[in-house]
Order: structure tokens, then C-alpha cells, then sequence
């Protein structure tokens, strides 16, 4: 089996796959728009589940829910402690 082609090897244009690129919609563009700011544990973290795509995206309701009982982990979305 070939060993597939890495990106830094290829000659084409690869503009419309960059164009195309939906990953993590909520955190790509933030990260992409770090610049030259100053790294944080916090900003490595991010960095690290985007890059294995294991960051977890929490709306604004969902936190709602999750602060209201104090962060437990027994809590689902509806706001039922299921145990």
C-alpha cells in the first residue's frame, strides 16, 4: 500500500480544500486569529484537542445547565440528575 501524499509535498492548489476546511467551526477561526499572542496553558490545551479534534464545544445553554448544579458530571442535558 503507498503511503499517502502529505500536503507540504503537494504542487497543486489547495486553496478550495483550505476554503472548504470545516473543523471545530467554533475554535479553527479563534485559533487562527492568535497571531502573536502570548500562549497560555489554557490557549495549548485548545490547540492540542483541536488538533487530535477532541474539543468539546459547549453553548451557552448547555453551561447554563451545567453551572446551575455545580458542575457535576451526573447531569444531562434536560437538567436531570440521572442518578
Amino acid at each position: 500500500m503507498p503511503s499517502p501524499l502529505k500536503a507540504v509535498k503537494c504542487r497543486a492548489d489547495l486553496s478550495g480544500y483550505l476554503r472548504r476546511y470545516k473543523q471545530q467551526p467554533e475554535l479553527t477561526p479563534r485559533l487562527d486569529g492568535l497571531g502573536q499572542t502570548k500562549f497560555t496553558q489554557a490557549t495549548i490545551n485548545e490547540i492540542v484537542l483541536w488538533k487530535v479534534n477532541r474539543y468539546a464545544f459547549l453553548t451557552p445553554a448547555i453551561l447554563s445547565v451545567w453551572k446551575r448544579y455545580g458542575g457535576s458530571s451526573a447531569v444531562n442535558i434536560e437538567g436531570q440528575n440521572p442518578c
